[in-house]
């Protein structure tokens, strides 16, 4: 399969600045963090880092960069090694399932017949080595296969019963590097896949009789093997021991011989490295102050060492050492979304599926203005003298530029915009009270503000697992029914009652009356299997919709509850499983899945978060608008862990395991009132070979939308998707409508059924 990329040069397209936020209906954006690399290899313009999900390349001349992922074109997320082909000007990247892309110039060629293929257990790729214009060797823990490098396809394998870690060769042999020792056959042989053809190199070769060859390397007339951390050298034929740095703690931990000169990655076992470099008479070491954990490296034509690193930032060395960070958030992982103002914050997470601790120090992630703001112990203080890890959830304070952050670890933090103060609440200044059997540690998985700017939050796994600090600074807390301390997430719906789920024993719902200190009046009720349309008590996520129904999500399936202010009266809220059709066969929504988490869009359609992608259902609820997974969408990993969805903008932020990226709906958050000043449509004018959707936001929700020519003759009528309506540039036949000015009128009814309008204007041109 070949997929086209519509650039300018060899990928310059696809930067990490990720400023630019006009992305057009139906396009993905990803927020993958770009700090740490786990390979490197390089083209003559550009050094290429792999990271966990994603390839960066850097200039070699002026440090500028740019990023490819799956979002961009690759065929999958999880990348493990990538390599360049110097013959061909093609980069070879292979993904831990053994997907393999072949990206060059405009093109990217999927190549996925060991993706695909049965007989082959552990698919994890372990080198890539281009041994000449016409074929590449990629070795795997069950052998090794021969890719034609000019045609791109597999001529043969080699099934080996030890694990491959290289191979090498040289004008007269191929070396193959495996766990049982180091192997060689003759370069004309006709036998390559004849593994019984292989002469192995023992005690009689100058090594020993049984041995792990760790990797291969040839540079120059020699054969460089790494065996147990220490480098053997020889003619293919005699070794002996060049070099041996164990009485200083270092082991050989890679060799690469790609320039002037061999390079030898060491390791030692107190998270020092080093880098040395081999001009076939003396070992020379780079600069030691730009290494950590060092993994690969490479030499350019210029004998500038670019190398991966465990540590971040992207690292290169001469005589000093340049270390770059790039604009991205600081983890893979993220738990919670919300906004403030023009603030997206990210929290890293706290909890397990199982709802342990994640031991997660990567604090909360702050964009603004395309900027990316990582604030966590390492630069922020009070997140390290507090311990403050495992941050689940945040809940912006109304009206105020603060926010208010969860840990699953260490209580809770308003933290203030302005001037980056916070406040600490924890067992030890308030009545948050430390874990059942952990009582040193605060969990905190979910917190909400009411209308009223109280904070009401879910202290799991306590004798009082939910407490309110109010507006006026006032603590109060209240036990929960049945065996139910064990609490997970916390919603508040309009007529303020609090629908908390657990993680086992159903859906509680609570209501104070307004009077924080007189239980007497308070409202509880525990929903179950038992006395509900619940079909499982094991609950991940309450959400209210735009019209006030509570969706609750549960291990087997979505039930909404259209309860009105009386949720505690069993008779009339039970819950209600929506039916659909399925294969023609009527079936419960989503009955067989395990809904993570609920979202609602502009248009109040129904987004369910699962282990299996993304489910998007109509605003009832009874049809399937959309589904995306990894086959069928840049999506990056099909178990999503939480959805936000961005009103103004119409872009929905998705977690999953894979990374946090975003998708442009059609839909915004409808206004209140339809004003002319508030609607726009774009883009706007338009040429009319243009071919896209044209949206035209600023509506009020759900408005009935006509679209006229100048003479008042109608064109095109719709319904808005919230507050945004989109028009393909055709009339109601299906053609293109000609160059002209068109307007646009919208009508919604509100309270008392007043009947509003709106005008706007779109201008085709030639």
């Amino acid at each position: 399969m070949i997929v086209r990329l519509f650039i300018i040069g060899f990928l310059f397209l696809f930067s990490t600045m990720h400023a630019q936020s006009d992305l057009k209906i139906g396009e993905w954006k990803s927020y993958l963090p770009l700090h740490t690399a786990k390979w490197v290899t390089q083209s003559p313009e550009n050094a290429i880092y792999v990271t966990e999900h994603a390839l960066v390349f850097i200039n070699k001349n002026d440090l500028s960069d740019y990023s490819m992922d799956k979002v961009s074109g690759l065929s999958g997320s999880d990348i493990q090694m990538a390599k360049y082909d110097q013959a061909h000007r093609q980069l070879i990247v292979v993904y831990e399932d053994g997907n393999i892309d072949i990206i060059k110039e405009e093109e990217i060629e999927n190549l996925p017949f060991l993706k695909f293929a049965t007989q082959f257990n552990d698919k994890r790729i372990n080198d890539i080595y281009i041994a000449n214009a016409q074929f590449a060797y990629l070795s795997f823990s069950f052998g090794v296969i021969q890719l034609d490098l000019d045609k791109l396809e597999f001529r043969t394998t080699l099934f080996v019963p030890y694990v491959v870690n290289g191979v090498a060769s040289n004008d007269e042999y191929i070396f193959m590097a495996t766990e049982d020792g180091l192997y060689k056959i003759e370069q004309n042989s006709n036998s390559f896949n004849d593994f019984s053809k292989w002469q192995f190199l023992g005690d009689e070769n100058g090594l020993t009789a049984t041995y792990n060859a760790q990797d291969v390397a040839v540079y120059g007339d020699d054969v460089f093997v790494n065996i147990g951390g220490v480098l053997y050298a020889g003619d293919g034929e005699m070794f002996s021991l060049v070099l041996d740095q164990k009485d200083e703690g270092y082991k050989v931990e890679f060799l690469s011989a790609e320039n002037m000169n061999l390079v030898i990655g060491l390791r030692n076992s107190q998270f020092n490295s080093k880098a040395l470099k081999y001009d076939g008479i003396t070992f020379n070491t780079f600069d030691t102050q730009c290494v950590n954990r060092i993994l690969y490296g490479v030499e350019d034509s210029e004998g500038v060492l670019w190398y991966a690193d465990e540590w971040r930032g992207f690292r290169s060395t001469t005589d000093g050492c340049t270390k770059l960070e790039l604009n991205s958030p600081f983890d893979v992982r993220a738990s919670h979304i919300s906004t403030l103002g023009d603030k997206i914050i990210v929290t890293s997470g706290g909890v397990t599926d199982e709802f342990g601790y994640l031991e997660s120090k990567a604090g909360f992630y702050i964009l603004e203005d395309g900027i990316w703001t990582n604030v966590r112990g390492e630069n922020y203080a009070p997140i390290q003298q507090n311990e403050f890890d495992n941050i689940q959830v945040t809940a912006p304070v109304p009206r105020q530029n603060k926010i208010a952050l969860g840990s699953y670890y260490s209580g809770v933090m308003i933290y203030d915009f302005d001037n980056a103060e916070s406040i600490i609440y924890n067992q030890y200044n308030s009545p948050i009270e430390g874990t059942i059997g952990d009582e040193q540690r605060a969990r905190i998985p979910d917190l909400k503000y009411d209308r009223d700017g109280n904070l009401w939050m879910i202290n799991t796994l306590t004798a009082n697992p939910l407490k309110v600090l109010t507006k006026d600074g006032e603590w109060y807390e209240y036990r929960l029914l049945g065996a139910s301390n064990m609490v997970t997430s916390l919603t508040i719906d309009d007529y303020d009652n609090k629908w908390i789920s657990t993680l086992s024993s159903g859906v509680i719902v609570f209501n104070e009356n307004s009077t924080f200190d007189d239980l007497s009046d308070d409202n509880m009720r525990l929903i179950t299997q038992n006395n509900s349309e619940l079909q499982s008590n094991t609950i991940n996520d309450i959400e209210v919709d735009l019209d006030g129904e509570v969706w609750v999500g549960t291990a087997a399936g979505p039930v909404a509850f259209d309860c009105g202010s009386d949720p505690f009266n069993s008779s009339n809220c039970s819950g209600n499983r929506r039916k659909v059709l399925q294969d023609s066969i009527a079936a419960y929504l989503l009955e067989t899945e395990d809904i993570r988490c609920i979202e609602f869009d502009g248009a109040n359609r129904k987004w369910f978060g699962t282990r299996n992608g993304i489910f998007v259902q109509s605003p009832d609820g009874e049809t399937q608008e959309y589904f995306y997974d990894i086959n069928n969408s840049p999506l990056f990993n099909n178990k999503i862990k939480y959805l936000k969805f961005i009103g103004s903008s119409g872009e929905m932020f998705i977690s999953s395991e894979g990374g946090l990226q975003v998708l442009k709906t059609n839909a915004t958050t409808g206004i209140q009132v339809s004003d002319n000043e508030d609607i726009y449509a774009y883009p706007n004018p338009i040429r009319s070979d243009y071919s896209g959707e044209i949206a035209i936001k600023g509506f009020a929700r759900d408005s009935d939308i006509k679209i006229t020519d100048m003479s008042g003759k109608l064109v095109y009528n719709t319904t808005a998707n919230g507050g945004q309506a989109i028009w393909n540039g055709q009339d109601y036949t299906g053609r293109k409508v000609a160059p002209g000015v068109y307007l646009v009128f919208a009508g919604s009814t509100q309270n008392f059924d007043e009947k509003l309008t709106a005008v706007t204007k779109i201008m085709i041109i030639k």
